[in-house]
């Protein structure tokens, strides 16, 4: 398919892709969740002193020269949606939210890596939809589509690879006009923003829907903010009419979008060799944020335990830190090893003794252990001997054709298998994994589930066929060793509800 056709005429209002902003404020949505106790709603929803919290944190480009008709936009719970789908932040078994663990590989990944889980993350986000919850400057939903959140044809990750797939075809470096990259899309999937029951609309050829074209003006925003694109404008046609949009491919854009070689060894050799810290005898942390990334601010956050809001403009920063903040970061999953190396082998000036006396101490009372805040067990699909070496050298756990894979090295695991795993589970599920009909039962999904696997298989379920568990059955589980009460246990872990009989068995002594 061919390149889009590149602008090479005068422009105007021009706004630097940068995804630094979005970066700290997603910083920003952490220290909003620790700054006071934030509980859920039964529903799952936050409550407003949380949305007023995020919100003074966002940091706004002036977008008037650009933006002229998307002054404001629903940026609070598109960054908390995001935040969620990074594991940044996560509620407990009472709905608390805290820190979760995805923050810790998230900040301390070096800018590609980083910026590809944001992507990751950004392209399957489901609790925020372009579609229907941007909002413009009077605070009224923009309906793209002019359609309901639940009647779309195309889920929002559909939606966001359609847009970034026609992006990739932006040559890197030139301008090109967001109205051909509307009419690429209109082209590539003409149904794009219509409901289940609506018709594809005919558009002329050459020509972008009206409804696409409004949807990419939009959207090309977010791009700039995750960092992809350069804005700006062609010049005004008449007096404050704003010219077309125009967008241009950043170098960080083209690696995520066309997958080019990165020099990943490279960047951490530049995070490394930067020295963006001064320690002070007071154990006074001062970082000078010119020479150092967000990831540094975010580990003198942790150590210090600070919530207060950020000034990225600030050209330095001081954080305090003692050892009941330093033992309060360690004992949350935070791993003593980047404190040695990414704060003290750093520092512009010698490490005050004390400070690495407080935290050795902290790490001896602790003991030699490293915090893992959950992990996936991944089923390989026939994995070759030369995968299998692949991932054990990486520093993973494979047993036959599983792979325990800790969420702060999911990235390293992504990067080593060549591939993302798109189905999985959660235990225990937020949703059941199998379900009954009388005593018949199923599965939710066609891939049976890694807990019951064995009284799965032995009933024969393949994910499409009902199973009944009569008399004969059941005593056939029976002959195979599986008891009424361990077959109703096993079940009671996957679904919702248990046919009477299951329950009767899990009842009895």
């Amino acid at each position: 398919m061919s390149q889009l056709p590149t602008y090479d005429g005068e422009l105007e209002g021009v706004l630097p892709g940068n995804e630094s902003e979005l970066l700290y404020e997603l910083l920003g949505l952490i220290d909003a969740t620790l700054e006071k106790s934030i509980k859920l709603t039964k529903s799952g929803i936050p409550p407003k002193p949380l949305w007023s919290s995020v919100n003074d944190r966002l940091l706004w480009q002036d977008p008037k020269s650009i933006l002229y008709d998307w002054d404001e936009v629903d940026q609070v719970r598109f960054v908390y949606s995001l935040g969620l789908e990074l594991d940044l932040i996560q509620p407990d078994h009472e709905r608390v939210l805290g820190v979760g663990p995805g923050a810790d590989p998230f900040f301390f990944a070096p800018r590609t890596r980083r910026a590809k889980m944001l992507l990751r993350a950004y392209r399957s986000m489901s609790d925020w939809d372009e579609r229907c919850d941007a909002r413009n400057n009077q605070g009224h939903r923009h309906n793209f589509g002019q359609t309901f959140r639940r009647d779309f044809l195309h889920t929002p990750s559909e939606v966001r690879g359609a847009l970034l797939d026609a992006l990739s075809f932006a040559t890197p470096g030139e301008w090109v006009r967001a109205k051909d990259l509307a009419t690429r899309i209109t082209t590539d999937v003409p149904s794009l923003l219509i409901s289940e029951d609506d018709d594809v609309p005919d558009t002329p050829d050459g020509e972008p829907h009206p409804e696409v074209l409004r949807l990419v003006e939009y959207w090309v925003y977010l791009a700039a903010r995750i960092g992809l694109i350069d804005l700006a404008r062609t010049p005004e046609v008449q007096m404050n009419v704003g010219g077309d949009r125009l967008v241009r491919l950043t170098s960080l854009g083209a690696r995520l979008l066309r997958d080019a070689d990165v020099d990943e060894a490279g960047e951490i050799a530049r995070i490394e060799a930067a020295r963006p810290f001064v320690l002070q005898p007071n154990h006074d942390i001062v970082f000078y944020r010119a020479e150092g990334d967000v990831g540094d601010e975010y580990l003198a956050r942790r150590l210090s335990g600070a919530t207060d809001p950020t000034d990225p403009d600030e050209p330095v920063s001081t954080w305090a830190v003692s050892m009941p903040t330093i033992r309060a970061a360690i004992e949350d999953g935070l791993d003593p090893k980047i404190v040695e190396a990414r704060l003290f082998g750093r520092s512009r000036t010698d490490v005050p003794a004390t400070l690495t006396s407080i935290l050795a101490d902290v790490t001896k009372q602790l003991g030699n252990v490293v915090i893992s805040r959950g992990f996936t067990a991944v089923e390989l699909d026939s994995p070759t001997k030369k995968l299998k070496t692949a991932l054990k050298k990486a520093g993973f756990e494979v047993i036959d054709d599983l792979a325990l894979v800790p969420w702060r090295e999911w990235q390293t695991f992504v990067d080593t298998l060549g591939e993302e795993p798109t189905e999985g589970f959660r235990y225990p599920s937020d949703e059941p994994l199998v379900t009954f009909t009388g005593d018949k039962v199923e599965l939710a999904y066609l891939r049976a589930p890694l807990a019951g696997r064995e009284l799965l298989d032995a009933l024969g379920l393949d994910g499409e066929a009902k199973v009944a568990l009569d008399a004969d059955r059941m005593a056939s589980l029976a002959e195979a060793g599986w008891t009424p009460r361990a077959v109703a246990e096993t079940f009671a872990g996957l679904a919702e509800t248990l046919p009477k009989k299951l329950k009767s068995a899990l009842s009895s002594r």
